[in-house]
């Protein structure tokens, strides 16, 4: 690994008990520490930006020369980021050292860190992406169509390889993402009977606001053309990828347990690459979704917010958000019903 991060019970004991500090939760008359608010996945990420800085430290010698605070430095960062240059795309780069700046704020607020802050900002400002996503971005109903037709396929063979019981897992995940675009972190860790449930004849997404990036739940009816292609999923694909064992994970790897976040979203990139000759992630479908929205219409890029989990109006009540990620996720299914079949009509 280029860029390794130590984990943290691999911290040095101040910077240990310093982020026990910060994120100790508040009591009834006692403020909680700066952190505390912080989401799962917000700690989690920032502590791995964190134990990439200490890694770099402890590679050069410098882990334990100064304390927490004095050992980071202008020369010391400067240093760690004419490191990561040569690794690490601008992107990652500049999160990196944003990641950075948030930790030490948090763990060490006695000390003046708008400098690092402004480094933080100058390189955000400045960052490239690789791959303009502009040019990635294929209409969801195509994504859905296609991924469908690739599922038939699947069911219809008189017997199905390894490869094929993997690729309709995979292809099933594309075709759910593309009409439901969640974060891959909401897709991965799909639940059956809990987060993902058969009501009547539709399947539909039921995650609570403590599972989300934006502490909203996310209610969501799938396509019914999705219906029959998730009921072969789950009475006869998902038990060969179990082998037996027992659980409610959606998604099982070949070895019989549940896929890890990482795993899923190796074998969903994969399969995009072989059905559409590119590879992308689930967040680039997203995007899609955004763009497809848009482009249908100006009324349905507004519906693009609620399907998104986009919460722009700070007052809106949390039960008017519930019904309009709801009314979303029908039109969005409408949309693509139409769509698909207004191409199927022009190629008769």
């Amino acid at each position: 690994m280029k860029n390794p991060s130590l984990p943290l019970e691999r911290w040095p004991a101040e910077d240990q008990l310093a982020w026990d500090v910060t994120i100790k939760p508040g009591g009834f008359l006692e403020d909680g520490g700066p952190a505390a608010h912080w989401r799962p996945a917000t700690r989690c990420t920032n502590i791995h930006h964190y134990g990439r800085w200490l890694a770099f430290l402890a590679k050069s010698g410098r882990l334990t020369e100064k304390g927490l605070a004095e050992r980071c430095d202008r020369s010391a960062v400067l240093l760690y980021i004419e490191q990561l240059r040569t690794t690490v795309a601008s992107t990652t780069l500049a999160s990196s050292i944003v990641g950075l700046a948030y930790m030490l704020k948090a763990m060490a607020p006695a000390s003046d860190w708008q400098w690092l802050v402004h480094t933080a900002n100058v390189l955000a400002a400045n960052q490239v992406p690789l791959r303009r996503k502009a040019s990635r971005i294929l209409p969801s109903d195509y994504i859905y169509a296609k991924a469908l037709q690739e599922l038939k396929r699947i069911v219809s063979l008189a017997t199905r390889s390894k490869s094929d019981i993997a690729g309709y897992r995979n292809v099933l995940a594309i075709a759910l993402v593309a009409a439901q675009p969640l974060r891959r972190k909401n897709v991965s860790a799909l639940r059956l009977g809990v987060t993902i449930l058969r009501r009547g004849d539709v399947w539909a997404i039921d995650i609570p606001g403590n599972d989300t990036k934006n502490g909203r739940p996310i209610s969501a009816d799938l396509p019914r053309s999705l219906t029959p292609f998730l009921d072969v999923y789950v009475r006869d694909i998902r038990p060969v990828l179990s082998r037996g064992s027992t659980g409610d994970a959606l998604w099982i790897s070949w070895y019989g347990g549940e896929m890890s976040a990482h795993a899923f979203y190796l074998r969903f990139v994969e399969a995009t690459e072989r059905l559409f000759g590119r590879p992308f992630n689930p967040h680039l479908l997203r995007d899609c979704a955004a763009t497809s929205l848009a482009e249908m219409s100006p009324d349905y890029a507004l519906i693009a917010q609620d399907l998104l989990g986009h919460a722009t109006f700070a007052m809106t009540e949390e039960n008017y958000i519930h019904a309009n990620q709801l009314a979303a996720s029908r039109n969005v299914n409408a949309a693509l019903k139409a769509r698909i079949a207004e191409k199927h009509h022009r190629l008769r």
